[in-house]
């Protein structure tokens, strides 16, 4: 598919009473982009997307593809293929029927549409099923069904819109149809621009070439997951994008690039070329990754190690690829602690075991201090 419009979103605004709504939303997706709007529910990325597939009229600014206004355009002329959580299959039509069903409502040649229809099958793998009907197939083949039938509806636009395709599936299918449509959609054959709006965090890092995170109708943060996760904008952002531990403090002492900041009596962390710069005073919040800890069973020398914290470990879980620990700091923190899982960690570090901790200055992050209001808000929201 050829000629793949850009799109650009001006200034969209749309009101609800309740939550969802957008307030001068701008941006723009390239011809060929894997494009993810992220965010928690009722954030507006449901409505952003469906704005753009002419289901939902804003209330002002414009939907421009390649330049031209279809702000007032219907949704079947905007020729975009649409998947929806739910797949919304028709349950008494067959596959083939279900596939092919936009090309037989507008009429055209029976057997091209049939032509058509069986290469989708094929390139989704839905071999020998073309009789069946929705009620026989499982999740996954439901959803390939879904996928097909948006596939023939764009009519050469190469536009597909994902609307949370995978929440309703277990995580083994919802991992194998990520790689699946990520796939497809960089294909030789399709070439497609995909918009797929899901609020995780996960799964928009696993397909996505960029990234906008939204909240409370109000993009936060556009970027490619490298640049969300290495480089957040705000606190929220880091807070999304991983587990993490914060230090409300003041920073003290600003030479060149290296921060000093004071998060308790007689307690200052050592912080390096922070995206966000500040004055010695200001109030700050120091944000540390879980997973950017080491954790030493024996005293650990200020001269060989930056930001030294001592504490003893409260509790101990198995995650997997890690093992988080509790660990209550002498200066009064209770933070988590995540440490790869290999052979012997939790042996040398059991419950009650007092540990020194040590980071990386040039791994952590700096932001404005919002207050320990907005913090334990932030906090619950995310």
């Amino acid at each position: 598919m050829k000629n793949i419009p850009e799109i650009r979103l001006e200034h969209i605004v749309k009101r609800y009473r309740g939550e969802g709504g957008l307030n001068d939303v701008s941006l723009t997706i390239q011809d060929g982009e894997y494009f993810t709007l992220l965010g928690n529910t009722g954030g507006g990325k449901t409505t952003l997307l469906h704005i753009i597939a002419g289901l939902v009229k804003p209330d002002a600014g414009q939907v421009l593809f390649d330049g031209m206004d279809i702000t007032k355009k219907k949704p079947y002329e905007r020729n975009l293929g649409l998947v929806f959580e739910n797949y919304a299959l028709f349950p008494h039509m067959s596959i083939d029927e279900n596939i092919s069903y936009s090309h037989r409502v507008k009429g055209y040649d029976p057997q091209e549409t049939t032509q058509i229809s069986r290469e989708f099958q094929h390139m989704l793998r839905l071999y020998d099923r073309e009789k069946a009907i929705p009620s026989e197939l499982s999740g996954g083949m439901q959803q390939r069904v879904a996928l097909g039938r948006a596939l023939m509806n764009m009519e050469g636009s190469g536009i597909l819109l994902l609307d949370e395709p995978f929440k309703a599936l277990d995580a083994g299918l919802r991992m194998n149809l990520r790689v699946e449509i990520r796939n497809l959609a960089k294909s030789e054959k399709l070439k497609l621009t995909v918009i797929h709006i899901t609020n995780d965090m996960t799964e928009a890092m696993m397909v996505s070439d960029r990234i906008a995170l939204i909240r409370d109708g109000k993009i936060i943060q556009i970027g490619t997951p490298k640049e969300m996760y290495y480089q957040p904008a705000s606190l929220f952002v880091a807070y999304f994008f991983s587990d993490t531990v914060y230090f409300p403090g003041i920073v003290a002492t600003v030479e060149d690039s290296s921060y000093s900041v004071i998060v308790a009596k007689d307690v200052a962390f050592k912080v390096d070329n922070p995206i966000t710069k500040f004055q010695p005073g200001d109030g700050v919040v120091l944000v540390v990754r879980n997973d950017y800890f080491k954790i030493y069973a024996e005293p650990v020398s200020s001269e060989d190690k930056d930001n030294i914290l001592t504490g003893k470990i409260s509790s101990i879980k198995f995650m997997g690829p890690f093992i988080r620990f509790s660990v209550i700091l002498e200066i009064g923190f209770l933070i988590a602690v995540d440490i790869a899982s290999t052979h012997g960690v939790r042996e040398k570090f059991p419950e009650g075991q007092n540990v020194w901790l040590t980071f990386n200055p040039k791994k952590a992050f700096l932001f404005p201090d919002p207050g320990e209001e907005k913090l334990k808000e932030l906090y619950f929201e995310i």
